[in-house]
């Protein structure tokens, strides 16, 4: 908890909170006291693309709203602002002149408290409400629009802040910060995918611009195979979260994203060595931060491992090349028990193509049928996307027994106990002996 200097004026307790928010997140529901009070500026924690050079984002562990309550307040919403509260350099205690770095959002709300300290300089007579809402009403609105349970009402803004402090009518030109963009995408079943791509350029490589990418799901975290929670938050075994949803980034060649020999393709930890949040809610979040090392197109992807559901794509960069646009999704047609022809139609029809084939006996699919198809019908996924088919090739094969020299019972007993039937029979006058088989078609040892 951070505290700002008492007002000059106003009542005897007038006193601006700043409060971490806890370091339980990503999970709902998380905020700790007392930032969990009403009047009390709660202050999430993000990482600044200053603090270890890769893109800025929400940290997975800064915990998150709403706060539940009883009637008649019911539940709000917190945080209500978010800081830089990673790697922050900060005095070393039990030491003199020493300094070291932390992270956690115990770090992010002495920065909003000094903020508050300062516009107390410039005027004395604001309220902590006054100051709380000025913090609000000035920050980078990112997440859902509006006040939500990750950000609050965004990320702080210390210029435009301080500039409304001094005069209310000042509109001033924004302060640099990279560009947010926020998708809601539907991820309707497993193997469903959202994508996007967007052009590193060599300026982009040159100046060291990073980029960060994190995903937000819409979910709930469970204790699997049927435990009761007590399991899970005994650490028995390890929570799981539905949907399950996973999110790359590799060059647009499938190529993976390296950095410093590390493949980070696939969502990371935000700091090395801290955790991607607390274990129940940590499925709630992906992270992904990089700083392009060469130019191309890189693309974002985000996949179900298992379940479907919805989630919040968010992006920050500066990459001056061009973003190419979300490809409107294609659902796939069902063409399981068409022939593999009929269904190569329906799919390319669609503006889907025919991915791998694979012929299997089936001892009931009639062969030339489709047996299953990847992704299944139904599933939404980008045009130009294959649907892999797998065809029936009919029964197995059988081996014709040679019967000449049989008895016609004999050889029907032999040709029925292999699945066969007996076709056409000729009888005619031969030197063999009566009721033997004298010839076959097909020949015995055919297939």
């Amino acid at each position: 908890m951070a505290l700002a200097a008492r007002a000059a004026s106003g009542p005897p307790h007038n006193i601006f909170i700043a409060a971490a928010a806890g370091n339980s997140g990503p999970g709902l529901q998380t905020i700790l006291t007392p930032a969990c009070e009403p009047k009390v500026t709660a202050v999430g924690a993000s990482i600044n693309w200053t603090g270890d050079g890769l893109g800025m984002s929400l940290i997975a562990f800064s915990s998150r709203g709403p706060v539940p309550g009883a009637p008649p307040v019911g539940s709000y919403t917190k945080p209500d602002v978010v800081y830089p509260g990673a790697l922050i350099r900060s005095a070393k205690v039990d030491t003199i002149n020493d300094y070291w770095r932390l992270s956690g959002t115990s770090m992010s709300a002495p920065g909003v408290a000094g903020l508050a300290a300062m516009a107390l300089q410039v005027d004395p007579t604001l309220t902590p409400e006054q100051i709380q809402t000025i913090l609000m009403n000035t920050a980078y609105d990112f997440g859902v629009a509006g006040v939500d349970d990750d950000w609050g009402a965004g990320h702080v803004n210390p210029y435009l802040f301080m500039a409304k402090v001094k005069d209310p009518a000042a509109n001033p030109e924004p302060s640099p910060f990279q560009e947010h963009s926020m998708e809601q995408v539907n991820v309707a079943a497993v193997g469903n995918t959202f994508s996007q791509s967007f052009e590193v350029t060599a300026d982009d490589v040159a100046a060291g611009t990073p980029i960060a990418m994190v995903v937000t799901i819409d979910g709930t975290p469970f204790c699997p195979f049927g435990y009761p929670d007590l399991y899970c938050d005994w650490g028995i075994i390890g929570w799981d979260y539905d949907p399950d949803l996973d999110v790359q980034l590799h060059w647009d060649d499938g190529t993976a994203v390296t950095a410093s020999g590390s493949d980070i393709t696939l969502s990371q930890c935000v700091l090395a060595g801290e955790a991607c949040g607390e274990v129940k809610g940590r499925g709630r979040q992906e992270t992904i931060r990089y700083t392009p090392l060469q130019t191309g197109w890189l693309k974002l992807r985000l996949y179900s491992f298992a379940g479907s559901g919805t989630a919040r794509v968010e992006r920050w960069h500066r990459l001056s090349g061009a973003v190419a646009p979300s490809p409107d999704p294609v659902l796939v047609p069902g063409v399981v028990g068409l022939t593999e022809t009929a269904a190569t139609t329906a799919i390319t029809d669609v503006g889907l193509s025919v991915g791998t084939v694979t012929s299997v006996i089936s001892e009931v699919v009639a062969a030339g049928l489709v047996i299953s198809q990847a992704p299944i019908g139904g599933a939404s996924v980008p045009a130009g996307s294959a649907v892999d088919l797998t065809v029936s090739s009919g029964p197995a094969p059988v081996v014709v027994p040679g019967v000449v020299g049989m008895t016609e019972g004999a050889a029907t007993t032999a040709i029925t106990d292999v699945g066969l039937g007996v076709g056409a029979i000729t009888y005619v006058n031969d030197a063999a002996p009566a009721d033997e088989v004298i010839g076959q078609n097909p020949a015995g040892g055919a297939s």
